[in-house]
């Protein structure tokens, strides 16, 4: 099957992605994000993600979008799971998942999106 999303192309290297802005992740103390591309019509984005040592997030998620990480530096916990470094997660809409803890802290790409029914 093929989808098309409305991003444009997005040609970022490594001095582009180091001058945006980190910017804090809403409803969050300690985790912040870099928006690398955005589709405006539906909201699925790509985007680096990174939570300060400590960080939490105590409620389960569900979400009504695809969400596909892969953790770069650090790692979290997912309840009793570890998840580290060159970890890989895809999620379909409606997955429970969390809560979340990380002790040092983690760096990861993520890419939310919407496929049409």
């Amino acid at each position: 099957m093929f989808w098309h999303m409305a991003r444009p192309k997005v040609v970022l290297i490594a001095e582009d992605i180091e001058r945006l802005p980190w910017t804090r992740v809403e409803g969050s103390r300690d985790t912040y994000e870099k928006i690398l591309s955005f589709d405006p019509d539906t909201g699925s984005h790509t985007r680096l993600l990174k939570a300060l040592p400590g960080a939490t997030i105590d409620q389960v998620l569900v979400h009504d979008f695809w969400e596909e990480t892969y953790i770069l530096d650090g790692g979290w916990w997912e309840g009793d799971t570890y998840q580290g470094s060159g970890t890989y997660t895809c999620l379909p809409p409606g997955t429970p998942h969390g809560p979340y803890r990380t002790e040092t802290g983690y760096l990861c790409l993520e890419n939310r999106y919407y496929l049409p029914d």
